[in-house]
């Protein structure tokens, strides 16, 4: 008898489990470096635009939400040639600073503190494109990069 109770504990437990873990709303990232980030796997990498993230990027991060099809995310770079050229590029939109903080702000429940303060961001301090599915501002002094991927 006490055998049959401890199997039907397990069973409570591992389908308890399942729920929570089903009900997860975001998935984070954190990398330290190009060289961890670049480990990852393709679906992993696919919630940043990593067609364009530079081998000399560090402290990659993310939170994403599958359910309601968002990411927010940050990194920092070395090489300013590198994203002087990507932000140049005909493969790029320029886009206005307002239309980045549109996208923010069409997600803002999800975004993270650690984000853009958008609302205390200067105009002249931002450069701002769309490169596919993102809409991507970066930092020129502190060499920042912050996008959010938007329906």
């Amino acid at each position: 008898m006490r055998i049959a109770s401890t199997k039907w504990q397990y069973r409570a437990l591992a389908l308890s489990t399942f729920f929570l873990f089903s009900c997860i709303k975001y998935h984070e990232q954190y990398y330290n470096s190009f060289d961890e980030f670049n480990v990852a796997n393709v679906r992993n990498k696919s919630w940043f635009p990593y067609k364009i993230i530079s081998a000399d990027t560090y402290e990659l991060k993310n939170i994403s939400s599958l359910d309601h099809n968002f990411a927010f995310g940050s990194f920092k770079y070395l090489d300013d040639r590198y994203y002087d050229s990507i932000f140049n590029s005909d493969k790029t939109e320029r886009i206005s600073f307002k239309a980045f903080n549109a996208k923010v702000k069409l997600n803002k429940a999800g975004k993270p503190s650690w984000f853009i303060d958008t609302d205390a961001t200067s105009i002249n301090d931002s450069d701002n494109i769309k490169y596919e599915r993102f809409y991507i501002t970066r930092n020129k002094n502190k060499k920042v990069i912050y996008f959010v991927l938007s329906r």
